[in-house]
């Protein structure tokens, strides 16, 4: 998995900042032997990189709790059964 970026690795199945529902997602996921990646955001990023002057205006209004964006990718041929599989956890 390793090495493989995001978007050749299949498709976006869910973009939270609430790392609690991401790790019971990435759990339900691992235990229904669905391959996935997980890519971190930081909003707060103030490292200087690409467009970091635009970064620092606009972040420094973010809360803490929304400083952290998480996206989970699945392989194409999994996103209908991990779709499932999500819509199940949220009706609990």
């Amino acid at each position: 998995m390793r090495g493989v970026t995001p978007t050749l690795f299949g498709k976006e199945l869910l973009i939270s900042t609430d790392m609690n529902y991401v790790a019971n997602v990435k759990d339900l996921l691992y235990d229904n032997h669905i391959k996935f990646r997980c890519k971190v955001y930081n909003h707060n990023r103030q490292d200087g990189g690409f467009g970091a002057r635009r970064g620092l205006d606009s972040s420094m209004f973010i809360r803490d709790e929304y400083a952290y964006q998480y996206v989970i990718y699945v392989g194409k041929e999994d996103l209908e059964r991990a779709q499932g599989i999500l819509s199940r956890m949220r009706k609990k």
